[in-house]
């Protein structure tokens, strides 16, 4: 008799078990898969976490464990953009030994910056980011713009007969990473040099206003004459416009 009691007791609790089971399992949070991103998606992040390192004149950024896992960044991707950076500050420290004014740009959710080595001594090159919104028709004389497609250039030389004070409006619509943009000043009067570097990670989310003076006394009209060089990079797309400044 305590036999059968004792059995019947456990067929009860299972059962009751067994019934608060099922309803745990009906009423289970439903867990969502991890969130995927695409190579592009981890490269914006990334961005976000790099600065401009002004005392090695080089890109910088430091990635943790903590913030792989917060940002759900993927090792292989994180590694690829890694090779990408350091590829890329090889580049920028050969063209500073060369003696090319060379000009670091980053832009993320911490606004536009720009660190310029190299430059004149005569003048200060000082970039003005214009955001996408802000951009204005062109006011003055506009000479025409040489423009890259897919990281090679479209249209890599230009001549024209200008002001002599010129202003360089630089854009890059879209990349997939870095990119160098090395223009070369052939008519040679440019105060600030002769040839230039402009490196960056993303889209400039507008342009990046420069502005050229010339240095042997050169009246107006004045020849102006520009040259592309090399490959830039990061299946990157835009152009450099020109324009009297005044």
């Amino acid at each position: 008799m305590k036999r059968k009691l004792l059995f019947s007791t456990l067929l009860a609790i299972a059962i009751g078990f067994s019934s608060c089971q099922d309803r745990w399992e009906e009423n289970k949070p439903v867990e969502n898969p991890p969130k995927v991103l695409t190579y592009d998606e981890e490269l914006a992040i990334v961005n976000n976490y790099t600065e401009i390192d002004t005392i090695n004149n080089l890109y910088s950024v430091i990635i943790t464990d903590s913030i792989m896992q917060a940002e759900h960044l993927t090792d292989p991707n994180v590694e690829r953009i890694f090779r990408d950076i350091a590829k890329t500050n090889k580049s920028i420290k050969e063209d500073i030994q060369a003696g090319i004014t060379t000009t670091l740009t980053l832009y993320n959710n911490k606004g536009f910056k720009s660190y310029t080595v190299n430059e004149s001594s005569i003048i200060k090159i000082k970039d003005e980011h214009i955001s996408a919104k802000a951009l204005k028709p062109q006011t003055r004389a506009f000479h025409g713009d040489m423009s890259f497609n897919a990281g090679n250039w479209y249209s890599s030389y230009i001549e024209f007969s200008g002001s002599d004070h010129i202003t360089s409006n630089f854009y890059v619509n879209s990349c997939n990473g870095y990119w160098q943009v090395t223009v070369t000043c052939k008519t040679g009067t440019s105060a600030n040099g002769k040839v230039f570097s402009t490196y960056g990670s993303r889209n400039t989310s507008g342009g990046i206003k420069r502005y050229w003076w010339t240095t042997a006394g050169g009246q107006a009209p004045f020849a102006w004459e520009f040259q592309g060089n090399g490959p830039i990079g990061g299946e990157a797309n835009g152009a450099i416009e020109f324009s009297d400044t005044y």
